[in-house]
């Protein structure tokens, strides 16, 4: 039995059908000392009015909702937000689980190896992990950036890294981001060995195409994107920015619902990034990508 508490977060946008899949195998699983938040995105097909519902018959779930999609970052970290609890788990809502004790084992693993910053299930096979024993003895399936369909961050690492990057629009970098962030401080990031906990639903039914192209315009954006990354992953490298990310964006809440506002401590940050931008190059040779920083002056 799980003791420590878990604020559970999952954004949702459209996709009801498998968001109603998603929470229903989640609610039948072992999910003591948790509470659900679920931050939708502004969804027009259903999944308020469902959610809604949710919320009303089930007490483990609490719903806010945005009036239009602010993206997954913003969303996650308005969720994290709402809890101090012990640890955070991020989930997608095209995500199925399969084993009753998926939360208990991530939890359990995580308290046995403390080298570990960042821990979940492996949902992209082209994820190539590599098979490692901790001091423990544990198997750890270790990978550089700890995918964020289903992400366990304790509190002592939110403490270290803070929150989510809202840097990269609606869709990006933001996993890969604090997985480097977490690497950083000397933690171990990747993947439980049970490989058959769960399902990534999203890329075998039902998908969605137009979420799926907002995905590629957001990841291939110039200015969100994988460049933006790279930038971000040096100033964070070489501590010109802390490793502790705030929120860039805080939420105002009024008559209307919730809207954001830019945080002022941002706009140094954006303008180095901006600079950095302009003046670094960014180089592509089949499927590596890297920044010519030889032009530099900092």
């Amino acid at each position: 039995m799980n003791s420590h508490s878990v604020n559970i977060t999952m954004v949702t946008w459209n996709r009801v059908n498998l968001t109603r899949l998603c929470l229903e195998r989640l609610l039948s699983t072992n999910l003591s000392n948790t509470i659900i938040h679920i931050v939708d995105n502004g969804s027009t097909d259903g999944t308020r009015e469902y959610l809604s519902h949710l919320s009303k018959i089930n007490d483990k779930t609490k719903v806010v909702f945005f009036n239009k999609n602010y993206g997954v970052s913003v969303a996650a970290n308005y969720g994290w937000s709402l809890a101090d609890s012990d640890y955070y788990l991020k989930i997608d809502n095209d995500v199925e689980i399969l084993d009753s004790n998926w939360l208990n084992n991530l939890i359990n693993f995580s308290e046995h190896n403390k080298e570990i910053g960042m821990i979940g299930y492996r949902l992209l096979g082209r994820h190539k992990i590599t098979p490692i024993y901790l001091s423990s003895g544990d198997v750890f399936h270790e990978f550089t950036g700890c995918g964020g369909g289903v992400v366990l961050i304790s509190r002592n690492i939110h403490n270290q890294c803070g929150f989510w990057t809202e840097d990269y629009g609606c869709y990006g970098f933001e996993d890969l981001d604090y997985s480097n962030r977490v690497q950083i401080i000397g933690y171990k990031t990747g993947y439980h060995s049970n490989e058959n906990a769960v399902r990534h639903l999203g890329y075998e039914v039902n998908v969605d195409i137009n979420q799926e192209e907002m995905k590629q315009t957001s990841v291939l954006n110039i200015h969100k994107g994988e460049k933006l990354y790279l930038i971000n992953k040096f100033l964070f490298e070489e501590r010109i920015r802390s490793l502790y990310v705030s929120r860039k964006f805080s939420p105002i809440k009024n008559k209307n619902g919730i809207s954001f506002k830019l945080n002022r401590e941002y706009l140094s940050i954006m303008k180095i990034q901006n600079e950095l931008m302009r003046k670094v190059k960014y180089a592509v040779n089949g499927d590596k990508v890297s920044l010519n920083l030889n032009l530099l002056k900092l």
